[in-house]
């Protein structure tokens, strides 16, 4: 039996919602197969409490800065628990608290990583400067990442990723051919559930953490260009927006004639009434958990290539290179019925076989029980020394952590009105069965 150890930093809550919803369901396949999970995670702003005592598994929700600093905590609360696994998808929680736990426990680490950026492809899409984000930062942001990465996978056991297009890009950093597992996702429960739908609706959906600078990207661009053209054609065309993102952003889509939903709970809420799913993403990491839903959901997807990029399929997918030409794809599809239920029909079919929960169910097992096997002959007293040496490098934790004991990503994010400051002090909560206790401060 496993006994993993998820650090998650929280966003994958609401469920239907994000990339991070992958690690969610996985996470609930192993519940269910009799493993025992346990999930730490930080209290940002309003902890949604409701949904985590939903959860098949054990949560521990940890104040901020003793989740990202306090090592003594973490060995605290693992050590009745006797984890085999740990699992974590910050290389800064790594780098700093996370490989010093795994050491001391001998337990070996997994990084699951989301965030490995192709900067070239940012070199070329991001043009001029968006409100929230300047397209210089935004590559330094994605070298810097891509830094800590390459980092942070000297002190764990493997590193698993989506699609083996990220796979070679990681291998293509330095990291050991056989430190990297693909794990590819699986489609969300409900998606397949609902089966495909019949709507003809003359209505195309965007959605997506707009918080993350190619989603903006693309929100702006079916607003300002897309669409005012699209609309000299067919006139009644509705656009939908779901997703959270920043204030000004959501007023600026609004009034440039979207429907702006901010976070939805059940993405099946918009997707029903929608037609097309069209996503000019000129940027982004790994397969795009966005088109898998829609997909799964028989909604069928225009995109770019690079939209398109990691996925093993392209059915139910219509690519269109030029972001000049997306709005003449658009009145096409939209025109011929036809060709989008067969687009529906085969975009479904093909992720349902592809995309399974109970294949995902089978590669994690797998990958934990590999790392698990091959911890017995880890030398942990020379891991324990590269790291010790690591940390003394000069400035090394102030790489990842500003004034305010955030992660640099995460300070942005605050700035941005992602996540509500609060000054209370949050206890150490455990969440379990649906029951929320105190368990210190």
């Amino acid at each position: 039996m496993l006994r993993v150890i998820t650090y998650q930093e929280g966003p994958f809550l609401p469920p239907h919602n994000g990339v991070l919803d992958h690690t969610a369901r996985y996470l609930r396949s192993l519940c269910n197969a009799g493993n025992e999970i346990t999930m730490i995670t930080p209290a940002r702003g309003d902890v949604r409490l409701d949904l985590f005592a939903l959860e098949p598994w054990t949560t521990f929700i940890v104040p901020e800065k003793k989740y990202y600093f306090d090592r003594n905590l973490h060995i605290e609360l693992l050590t009745p628990l006797k984890p085999n696994v740990m699992l974590a998808n910050e290389p800064e929680h790594i780098l700093g608290t996370l490989a010093s736990v795994s050491i001391e426990l001998r337990v070996p680490l997994v990084y699951e990583t989301f965030d490995v950026t192709d900067v070239v492809d940012l070199r070329h899409a991001v043009t001029g400067e968006a409100p929230n984000c300047t397209r210089t930062s935004f590559i330094d942001n994605a070298y810097e990442r891509n830094s800590l990465i390459h980092d942070a996978s000297r002190f764990v056991d493997a590193v698993i990723c989506l699609s083996q297009r990220t796979a070679h890009t990681l291998e293509r950093m330095g990291l050991p051919q056989d430190l990297v597992r693909v794990i590819p996702t699986s489609v969300p429960q409900w998606a397949n559930e609902y089966g495909r739908r019949q709507s003809h609706a003359a209505t195309i959906l965007f959605f997506g953490n707009l918080f993350y600078l190619p989603n903006e990207l693309a929100a702006r661009e079916i607003v300002s260009n897309i669409l005012p053209r699209v609309r000299e054609s067919l006139p009644d065309v509705r656009l939908v927006v779901a997703g959270d993102g920043p204030h000004d952003l959501l007023a600026v889509l609004s009034r440039e004639g979207a429907t702006c939903t901010g976070a939805v709970d059940d993405l099946s809420d918009v997707i029903k009434d929608a037609s097309l799913l069209v996503a000019p993403l000129r940027a982004g990491n790994d397969v795009k958990s966005k088109l898998l839903t829609a997909l799964a959901c028989g909604l069928p997807c225009l995109t770019t290539e690079v939209g398109a990029r990691g996925h093993e399929s392209t059915e139910g997918i219509v690519i269109e290179p030029e972001l000049d030409l997306f709005y003449q794809r658009i009145v096409d599809l939209l025109e011929s019925p036809d060709r989008l239920e067969r687009l529906s029909r085969e975009g479904y079919d093909s992720v349902s076989r592809k995309y399974s929960r109970e294949q995902q169910l089978r590669n994690i097992t797998t990958t934990f029980e590999s790392v698990c096997t091959d911890s017995s002959q880890q030398d942990w007293g020379r891991r324990r020394d590269q790291h010790t040496a690591f940390l003394q490098r000069p400035d090394a934790l102030e790489r990842w952590y500003g004034a305010s004991g955030r992660p640099t990503w995460l300070v942005g994010e605050y700035q941005r009105g992602r996540f509500s400051s609060t000054k209370k002090s949050i206890a150490l909560l455990k969440v379990s069965g649906g029951k929320v206790t105190a368990i210190g401060k």
